[in-house]
Formats: structure tokens, C-alpha cells, sequence
């Protein structure tokens, strides 16, 4: 698999491949600080969103592209070289598949969890 860190003399704005993309997917999700840092506070709050019914994929996505990318490139950048700043394009379409990882530690984690509190105080009343 080609390294990101071949671009990193490159300035200006960055359209990501798919090899690239998916890389930095695969790092992110496999770093610890991320996922503690970045991805868990992620998912309690679309936990709650989906819980309440409040979820929209769009902002979700917007969300993560606006506060997860950025620290997914900053990190990766720390650890294998620098990387240009990425167009907002490829800021989403990371978003957009970061958002499956997310939403699937939201499913597993957290929403049976807020259901069962939901409903002890549902009928609590």
C-alpha cells in the first residue's frame, strides 16, 4: 500500500485516492488516542441524537469533517510525516466513512444503554 508521506513537500490543497482514504481510516481507527480523544465523544452524542430521534447523517457528517479530520490528518501527520491541508471535499468523504465506525461503537456501545435508562425512567412514572 503506497505511503501518504510521499506528498508531504506538496502545498496547498489535497484531493485524497481512495488508497489514501482508506489509509487514513485504518489509522484512525486503529489509534487508541483517537479513539478515546475523538470517536467515543462522537458516538455517546449521535447515541443520544438517535435515541431522541434528533439524528441527521448530513450534520453527523459535516461533524466529523469539521472536528475529526483535522485531528486524524494532525495526528497521522505527527507520526509519519507532514500532510497538506485536504481539500473539503476529501474532508468529507473521510467524514463520511469515519461516520460508519462511529455510528457502529454508537449502535454497540451506547444506544442499548440510553434505551434502557429511557425506559427505567419511563416507568419509573
Amino acid at each position: 500500500m503506497p505511503r501518504l508521506t510521499k506528498i508531504k513537500r506538496f502545498t496547498g490543497s489535497w484531493q485524497p485516492s481512495k488508497t489514501d482514504l482508506r489509509e487514513l481510516s485504518l489509522y484512525a481507527e486503529n489509534d487508541g488516542t483517537l479513539y478515546r480523544s475523538t470517536f467515543v465523544p462522537f458516538a455517546k452524542n449521535y447515541a443520544k441524537k438517535i435515541v431522541k430521534g434528533t439524528y441527521n447523517q448530513r450534520l453527523a457528517i459535516k461533524g466529523l469533517a469539521d472536528n475529526a479530520v483535522p485531528r486524524v490528518l494532525e495526528k497521522y501527520g505527527k507520526d509519519n510525516g507532514t500532510l497538506p491541508s485536504m481539500s473539503n471535499a476529501g474532508k468529507k468523504q473521510l467524514g463520511q466513512i469515519l461516520l460508519r465506525y462511529v455510528l457502529r461503537i454508537a449502535k454497540e456501545q451506547y444506544v442499548p444503554e440510553l434505551k434502557k435508562k429511557a425506559a427505567k425512567k419511563g416507568g419509573k412514572k
